[in-house]
């Protein structure tokens, strides 16, 4: 069961949000704090990753009533999936998902890098993508 998905964009703002399963929306103001908080702890973990590992920074997050995933694309920019502790496949779903982001927001000549996604057909593809997987 998924819970949330947004997008992060590279200087730590989120672009894109989406609930499911009817968990509560955070207000404007808490979505700034948690995006902020997660933007810095990704930067820290990837700079204290010893030095024989790869520095990708914080990929997977584990507590007993969620499970955190973050997808970096080589551009900076995060794809995140809040999902219940048992959820599986959470990566190829945030790719998939960036394969959406790739079809439907950069290829739209009226979106500008970085700002908020209001597309209603990658609302759509989005809501398909993970509504179908947790079912």
């Amino acid at each position: 069961m998924h819970y949330h998905f947004f997008i992060v964009n590279k200087i730590g703002l989120i672009i894109y949000d989406r609930y499911y399963q009817g968990t509560a929306k955070l207000s404007a103001n808490d979505m700034i704090r948690f995006s902020s908080t997660l933007n810095s702890v990704h930067l820290i973990s990837a700079q204290i990753t010893p030095p024989n590992l790869r520095k990708t920074g914080l990929k997977v997050l584990n507590t007993k009533t969620f499970k955190l995933f973050c997808y970096q694309t080589t551009t900076g920019v995060m794809f995140c999936l809040v999902s219940d502790p048992n959820s599986q496949d959470m990566e190829s779903l945030c790719k998939k998902a960036y394969q959406h982001y790739s079809d439907y927001v950069l290829k739209n000549p009226f979106y500008e890098t970085d700002q908020q996604i209001r597309i209603e057909g990658f609302d759509q593809a989005i809501d398909r993508l993970f509504l179908e997987k947790a079912v």
